[in-house]
C-alpha cells in the first residue's frame, strides 16, 4: 500500500506546507483521491496549483529524502456525480505534469481488474486502510505519521440500520452527507459495527 500527500504551497519568500488529504497513485501520471480533497478550500482557491509530495510518512519528518518526490499537478477531476455535500461519488483523480518514478517505496496501488457495482458482494472482506489524520474523536491534534489498520466490510443493510440519519445528536449532520444511507457509491467498513 502506497499513499502519498496533496500538498497546498504557497510562497511568500518562503514555501509554506499544509497537509490537504492523502493519495494513491494508479498509474505513472495518476493518483487517486477522495474528491472531497479536490474541492477549493481556505488554503488554496485552484486544487491544480497545489502540489504532490511522494516519500513521506511523518509529516514532521525531513523533506527531500532518497525516495522522495515533489511533482506538480496538471489538472484534477472530481467524479462528475459527486456534489460537494454528500458523500457519494466521493472520488477523484490527480493528473501530475511530470511521470512519477517508481521505486522501492513508489509503486501503485492494485485496483481490481473488474467493475463492481454489488458493494455487499464485499461484505466480511478485509480491506486496508491507511492515512494521517484523527485516531481520537476526542483528540486535539491529527496524527502525524502514516498509520495502517485492517478494516472489515459491512453490508449495506448491516451500517444502514446502525446509521439511521435521524437519530441522535448528529442526526441532521448524517442526513445531509449521506441522505440515502449507504448505498452502491459508499463503502462501509470499520473496526465494529454495533
Amino acid at each position: 500500500m502506497y499513499i502519498f500527500n496533496i500538498y497546498s504551497v504557497f510562497s511568500d519568500r518562503h514555501f509554506v506546507w499544509h497537509n490537504l488529504c492523502a493519495a494513491s497513485v494508479i498509474t505513472k501520471n495518476v493518483l487517486m483521491t477522495a474528491a472531497h480533497c479536490l474541492r477549493p478550500n481556505e488554503i488554496q482557491s485552484d486544487p491544480a496549483k497545489n502540489q504532490i509530495y511522494l516519500g513521506l510518512s511523518d509529516l514532521n519528518g525531513e523533506m527531500g529524502g532518497q525516495y522522495s518526490q515533489l511533482l506538480s499537478i496538471k489538472r484534477v477531476q472530481q467524479h462528475p456525480n459527486y456534489n460537494n455535500v454528500a458523500s457519494y461519488f466521493d472520488i477523484g483523480l490527480i493528473h501530475t505534469e511530470t511521470e512519477i518514478k517508481f521505486t522501492k517505496l513508489t509503486r501503485p496501488l492494485c485496483l481490481p481488474k473488474t467493475h463492481h457495482t454489488k458493494i455487499d458482494t464485499k461484505a466480511g472482506r478485509s480491506v486496508d486502510l491507511a492515512g494521517w489524520g484523527w485516531t481520537d474523536p476526542d483528540s486535539t491534534s491529527k496524527e502525524l505519521k502514516l498509520r495502517h489498520e485492517t478494516i472489515t466490510v459491512f453490508s449495506r443493510e448491516k451500517c444502514n440500520g446502525k446509521y439511521n440519519v435521524t437519530g441522535g445528536d448528529d442526526g441532521p449532520k448524517r442526513e445531509k452527507f449521506l441522505p440515502d444511507l449507504f448505498n452502491n457509491t459508499v463503502l462501509c467498513a470499520g473496526l465494529t459495527v454495533c
